[in-house]
């Protein structure tokens, strides 16, 4: 008996694009056989089904897919090459990252910089750059911290785009508030200071003659007749401070 040579034949349903691409694959071999699918440059790598599932391409270059088809011991096989173009590869640093509001960051361009690439940034608090490097952002918060989501897309020449993203961090300031129990009072007269500050969590008074307290609702006394001024300094757990 002289058994024919079994079909070969795979087509993909696409043959070009960027790094990530997912290919599927049309076997139109001879059925009731075995098959062994090679992908290079791809996951998976190999496959014995004659329907793979989907193939990731993420080499850049001319990845050859090659299948070996057997049937009743007779083979043949096929090729074909699926060409990935390589993404951009987005960077950047930010200074300062974190801080007390307001932050003013700066951003410096750390990508592989390649001809023709496109710059996109959206610094998620109402203003975008196309600019390689972008002037610098003013970050503020009221009352609770806040993070801001700082993103750059590049798309390149050869149609394939990529994204990197960071965030800034934005402490709340303090709020120092005081109120004392009376502003006029005789001398060597106790005078409570009540604390109404908010979001700190240490604190530094001045009495303007030249005593200092770091208690939170502290009281003090005047043996001299004057008139004083009295700074509270609130201070939060991030340093971010109040007068």
């Amino acid at each position: 008996t002289v058994n024919p040579y079994p079909i070969a034949d795979i087509v993909p349903d696409v043959n070009a694009g960027c790094q990530g691409l997912s290919v599927n694959f049309n076997n139109n071999s001879t059925l009731g056989g075995t098959y062994a699918w090679s992908f290079a440059g791809a996951t998976p790598t190999t496959s014995t089904a004659y329907s793979p599932p989907a193939i990731t391409f993420n080499t850049a270059g001319n990845n050859m897919v090659f299948i070996v088809v057997t049937v009743a011991g007779c083979t043949t096989n096929d090729t074909t090459f699926i060409n990935i173009a390589p993404l951009p590869t987005p960077a950047f640093t930010i200074a300062p990252n974190v801080g007390c509001s307001p932050v003013i960051s700066s951003f410096t361009n750390t990508s592989g910089i390649t001809a023709g690439d496109t710059y996109l940034w959206t610094f998620d608090n109402g203003t975008t750059s196309t600019l390689q490097n972008p002037p610098p952002q003013t970050y503020t918060t009221t009352g609770v911290d806040s993070t801001y989501t700082v993103e750059l897309l590049i798309a390149a020449a050869n149609g394939c785009s990529d994204s990197v993203s960071q965030t800034v961090i934005v402490h709340a300031n303090p709020v120092a508030l005081f109120t004392p129990n009376n502003d006029t009072v005789c001398a060597n007269t106790p005078i409570l200071f009540s604390n109404n500050s908010t979001g700190a969590t240490s604190y530094s008074w001045n009495f303007g003659d030249a005593s200092t307290s770091t208690l939170t609702t502290p009281s003090h006394t005047y043996p001299t007749p004057n008139n004083y001024n009295v700074q509270l300094i609130a201070t939060s757990a991030f340093a971010c401070v109040d007068t």
